[in-house]
């Protein structure tokens, strides 16, 4: 082949493969930039759920943690307290705060806003024997035993945070279990009785993992004290007395039962 010829034809197959090489490199870089775009996209997507898991309990309402938490000394329970706001927000009991708020026996002093009066409100009954009650004073707020407000509660996971609906009801009690001498402390009490109460309410909270437990709910009560006596009418006069309470629940503005509730652990994590 003449050497001419050849040259050229070299010169047209070098030329061939230039024109033909940037489209494969654009492609290959093309294709480059959207691995790398992907997978930036792909670390970037892992980095905010970790940043997620990390920061999953700044959100909750409550955090519980039994090392934050203290013995009870009326029950030997190992608590976490809080209280359930006019607002529906969540506020954690210190332990100073909840030993002043007193035993289950006696919580306040006498409630200030109600006034005695030894000659009132003794309701005479049309029959020939009667019981009736004589208030020895005013009513004080005591703090009645844990209700359990929730199922078990435990954290088997890193992290545990969820939303739960507590509630319990409250209902009044006596120092007697006969009817009539019940009727009578409520007739005689001198104010309004309130035969049960209810406590409810919605909330998110955190869980360190290998925590278990339940919330329970501590009701206070308006309790009265006094005598009950036993009556023969037509001049007969006492026939038998005897000391007698009788408490009923406090409520709240919004008509909800007061009271404290507690995370009660029953299993430590780590």
């Amino acid at each position: 082949m003449d050497s001419g010829k050849c040259y050229v034809c070299f010169r047209l197959i070098t030329i061939g493969l230039s024109t033909r090489q940037p489209n494969k490199y654009r492609m290959g870089m093309f294709m480059l930039k959207r691995i790398i775009g992907f997978l930036l996209f792909i670390g970037m997507t892992l980095v905010v759920f970790a940043d997620d898991n990390v920061s999953a309990s700044s959100d909750t309402d409550v955090n519980f943690n039994s090392g934050d938490g203290f013995e009870d000394p009326e029950t030997g329970e190992w608590i976490q307290p809080f209280r359930v706001l006019k607002d529906g927000t969540v506020e954690l009991v210190s332990e100073e705060e909840y030993l002043e708020m007193g035993s289950t026996d006696i919580l306040s002093l006498e409630d200030p806003t109600f006034s005695y009066d030894s000659n009132s409100n003794l309701i005479e009954p049309n029959n020939t024997f009667f019981w009736r009650f004589k208030r020895s004073g005013n009513r004080i707020k005591v703090k009645n035993s844990r209700i359990k407000a929730s199922p078990t509660i435990n954290c088997t996971t890193p992290t545990c945070k969820a939303s739960i609906s507590v509630g319990a009801t409250t209902t009044n009690s006596f120092s007697t279990g006969v009817g009539a001498e019940r009727n009578a402390i409520k007739a005689n009490a001198g104010y309004t009785w309130s035969t049960s109460a209810s406590s409810s309410s919605t909330f998110s909270y955190s869980l360190r993992k290998g925590d278990q437990g339940y919330i329970g709910f501590n009701p206070y009560h308006w309790k009265v004290i006094g005598t009950l006596e036993y009556w023969g009418g037509q001049g007969i006069g006492v026939i038998e007395s005897k000391s007698a309470w009788g408490s009923y629940p406090v409520t709240l503005t919004n008509g909800q039962a007061d009271g404290v509730y507690a995370f009660v652990y029953t299993k430590f994590g780590k």
